[in-house]
């Protein structure tokens, strides 16, 4: 996967930067996510988000210590920095009640 100014990245003409990253690497605050250093991530500077897989979301319970990647998501991207849209896929976005599509679009 080529990516940013690389000369075989097929999007380079496009000037479409992007990252790739894991849903749990928005409850992180450092370590490496691939060749990407988490704690220099400008969070708020995405445009769009691709969440893959968001019925990983559908949770919403919040911890009392710590933030969950629902909270980060919201307070890192979405609300932070430019006007974010958010690209939500899933073949099961309803998994076990209705309450777990809420919880993803709410």
């Amino acid at each position: 996967l080529y990516k940013a100014n690389d000369r075989r990245n097929v999007l380079a003409e496009d000037r479409l930067n992007y990252d790739v990253l894991n849903h749990t690497d928005l409850s992180r605050d450092g370590g490496l996510s691939g060749d990407i250093d988490l704690s220099h991530v400008n969070w708020g500077n995405y445009d769009l988000v691709v969440i893959d897989e968001s019925h990983n979301f559908r949770n919403k319970a919040t911890h009392k210590d710590r933030d969950t990647r629902y909270d980060h998501l919201m307070k890192r991207v979405i609300k932070a920095g430019v006007k974010t849209k958010v690209l939500m896929l899933s073949a099961t976005p309803v998994n076990s009640r209705l309450a777990d599509l809420k919880n993803q679009i709410a």
